[in-house]
């Protein structure tokens, strides 16, 4: 889901995926949203504070590092050729 999530990014110009995703989960769900434009400071603020009030782990987010290596290589591409060497 992430690294489609990274190739639409890169598709619609972005040249910087992570400012555009946000992906948090809880238990067996896991929810991602994904902007054309980065996100402003207000549509961040409003998607971290849903994911704390519904008690979801944000995985990943313009405001901060990927704890999981695995998800922080995905969405750090560079190019879609990276991409393609991490899925």
């Amino acid at each position: 889901m992430l690294s489609l999530a990274v190739a639409a990014a890169f598709a619609t110009g972005a040249d910087d995926p992570r400012r555009h995703i946000f992906l948090a989960s809880s238990g067996q769900v896991a929810s991602l949203v994904l902007s054309r434009s980065p996100f402003s400071e207000v549509a961040l603020e409003a998607l971290e504070s849903a994911a704390r009030e519904m008690d979801y782990t944000v995985l990943v987010s313009p405001s901060s590092v990927p704890q999981s290596a695995v998800l922080r290589d995905i969405v750090d591409s560079s190019s879609r050729e990276e991409l393609v060497q991490y899925t």
